[in-house]
């Protein structure tokens, strides 16, 4: 071999190094990028994963709130006039049921003594009087009760009326003087 032909061999071959070696470490560099992306993207998926299982963590809160809010909610009288009328037309619908005679003597609104509920509920004030035996007046105090919303008793009177007064009836005859509020929602 001539002298000319191992120069050329070896700048052929230190070229060809060179080249590989540049080669290598570009593929080297590409492979580096591209495993810093895919841990990006593995992080940016992780967080991904914590903020969807939050959002459904926070979509059961909610849905849990809302029963509680709905339950709350079907212990007030509702704003509206019709709330307020059928509020009226079910204590008349219990007396007629459990046979007494109902006269409304009184109904006013009135704010809640509650400085946090004042702007959003206000008190519906009721004074009622029923009249029949004494099993219609006790009748009838169970039911109205029993009506699922948030009531307080202010005043209730107990007397007992002649019979004559009353329609044909040998039983004795109360008469119930019932006053107490209901919590409603401010309109």
């Amino acid at each position: 071999m001539t002298k000319p032909n191992i120069k050329r061999k070896f700048f052929l071959s230190l070229a060809l190094i060179l080249i590989v070696w540049f080669i290598a470490g570009f593929l080297f560099q590409m492979v580096r990028s591209r495993i810093k992306k895919t841990e990006v993207l593995l992080s940016d998926i992780n967080l991904q994963t914590s903020k969807k299982g939050e959002i459904k963590s926070l979509a059961n809160q909610i849905e849990i709130l809302n029963d509680k809010i709905k339950m709350a909610d079907s212990f007030l009288l509702g704003s509206s006039q019709e709330n307020l009328v059928g509020f009226i037309e079910t204590l008349e619908s219990i007396s007629e049921n459990a046979g007494t005679t109902l006269v409304i003597e009184s109904i006013a609104v009135s704010k809640i003594d509650d400085e946090v509920l004042t702007d959003d509920f206000e008190n519906l004030n009721l004074k009622l009087e029923a009249k029949g035996i004494w099993r219609e007046i006790v009748h009838f105090m169970n039911m109205v009760g029993n009506l699922p919303y948030h009531m307080v008793i202010q005043r209730a009177a107990l007397n007992l009326i002649p019979a004559s007064s009353f329609e044909n009836t040998n039983e004795s005859v109360w008469k119930l003087i019932f006053e107490f509020t209901v919590t409603k929602v401010a309109n």
